[in-house]
């Protein structure tokens, strides 16, 4: 199948034509896209990317930007990991930990806190019929 990449206008009026039954949110390495399928072709809009940056511009882009600095993320007992900033429809992010084996267990959570993201910045698309809402 052929995969399309459309703008947020696009995407609403695919969803409009073919329905919203095969509506999903998937990713493809550091981007998360909203999907339809068609049978034919898979319509992708972006949502969102993540950028690993190195802390002095992740400080500086976030202060910058925002006159703030970037979100910590922390595990339970509550040390953090890494530092988190969202502009637009990036996630820009630094990681904390010295060892190989925290760097992954941090990058791990970086990726699902942009997952939960994914789905805030999806496109309204138009209403489904209660049996679809509960699939998809």
């Amino acid at each position: 199948m052929e995969i399309k990449k459309v703008n947020k206008t696009d995407f609403v009026e695919v969803a409009s034509a073919i329905g919203t039954v095969t509506y999903q949110i998937v990713s493809n390495g550091n981007v998360w896209f909203e999907q339809l399928t068609d049978g034919k072709a898979v319509y992708q809009h972006r949502l969102l990317s993540i950028k690993r940056m190195k802390s002095d511009a992740l400080f500086n882009k976030a202060l910058v930007e925002a006159h703030k600095e970037p979100s910590r993320l922390k595990d339970a007992s509550g040390c953090t990991y890494a530092f988190v900033y969202e502009s637009g429809s990036f996630v820009y992010y630094c990681l904390v930990p010295v060892t190989k084996r925290e760097k992954a267990r941090a990058d791990r959570q970086v990726r699902l806190y942009a997952q939960c993201l994914a789905p805030k910045k999806a496109t309204p698309l138009p209403h489904q019929p209660n049996e679809n809402r509960i699939a998809a």
